[in-house]
């Protein structure tokens, strides 16, 4: 059975937190991971509508840290607006791998750290 047959996506990679939840650092790695794999892709969906007020109060920090990210867009980083959840499953299901460096003050980390032993 090859990969197709598999229903594996392809070399496709997704972001889906807070931009300033370390998204320069991702952004980084993905300099180095590009020149490894050139056709790999990294779908951010992010942005500060889904954090109400807090997110409009930080809003310039985040839209800087986005605008980090699209500074790469020749390293195959595609920026997106928030989505709904439904949308995000669907595009998360797209993906092959959710890259994300953790935060201790976020429960999703958590989540994803407990599942990888699992």
């Amino acid at each position: 059975m090859n990969k197709k047959e598999l229903n594996v996506p392809g070399h496709r990679a997704i972001f889906t937190s807070n931009p300033l939840r370390s998204l320069d650092w991702l952004v980084d790695r993905w300099i180095d991971i590009r020149k490894e794999v050139p056709n790999a892709e990294l779908h951010v969906f992010s942005g500060p509508t889904p954090y109400g007020n807090w997110g409009k109060s930080v809003s310039d920090r985040m839209q800087m840290a986005i605008q980090y990210a699209k500074d790469y867009s020749d390293f195959g980083i595609f920026l997106h607006d928030p989505v709904s959840k439904a949308e995000l499953i669907s595009e998360i299901q797209k993906s092959r791998v959710m890259l994300y460096r953790g935060d201790v003050a976020e429960i999703f980390f958590v989540f994803l750290w407990l599942r990888q032993w699992n």
